[in-house]
């Protein structure tokens, strides 16, 4: 049971759909979004920063830090009950 990926979930104004975007770092989602000329609040709203498992399951920060904590993958961290990606990597 791993964390595999950062993840941010955003609801994409111009496709009305609701996605997830894997990333390293959270930051690189919204660096991406860029690239592709979104703009927040005009061509998408952010829902929530979390991680994706092996299995591909969103997790939310809290959610992801008991999963990562539980399974090894990381210690002591700054926040704790809170999961940065600076944490695992």
């Amino acid at each position: 049971m791993k964390i595999t990926h950062a993840a941010v979930k955003i609801k994409d104004l111009r496709q009305n759909k609701i996605i997830c975007i894997p990333c390293h770092r959270h930051c690189d989602a919204f660096r991406i979004l860029k690239e592709f000329g979104y703009k927040l609040n005009q061509d998408y709203q952010i829902l929530e920063q979390g991680f994706l498992n092996e299995y591909e399951q969103f997790l939310n920060r809290q959610e992801a830090y008991f999963y990562a904590k539980q399974s090894g993958q990381i210690g002591e961290t700054e926040f704790e009950n809170c999961l940065y990606s600076e944490d695992l990597w």
